[in-house]
């Protein structure tokens, strides 16, 4: 698994604390529930909470509604073709 540094979003100090993520795999990306992390499009970290995830009988995806705070609201799609290069999780060395 590839992993990337990056500081999170709110993070305000003069020198951000850096840490080590990876990217989430298909299956863990069924499993989402409460509060997740995620890479925005400046590659900072930032949290969202998760609303719905749609799975299918016949297809191995996976459709995740996502919400960050009051009005922004969005949905990702992850398939076995194109991998996850939204939702992290932080790697504990």
């Amino acid at each position: 698994m590839t992993t990337f540094e990056a500081v999170m979003r709110g993070d305000r100090h003069i020198r951000p604390e850096v840490r080590t993520y990876r990217f989430l795999t298909l299956e863990e990306c069924k499993l989402l529930t409460g509060k997740v992390l995620v890479r925005d499009v400046h590659g900072r970290i930032g949290q969202v909470k998760i609303l719905s995830v749609q799975l299918w009988k016949t297809r191995p995806d996976v459709k995740v509604s996502w919400k960050y705070g009051l009005y922004d609201y969005g949905k990702e799609l992850i398939t076995q073709d194109a991998d996850n290069k939204f939702f992290v999780v932080e790697v504990k060395e």
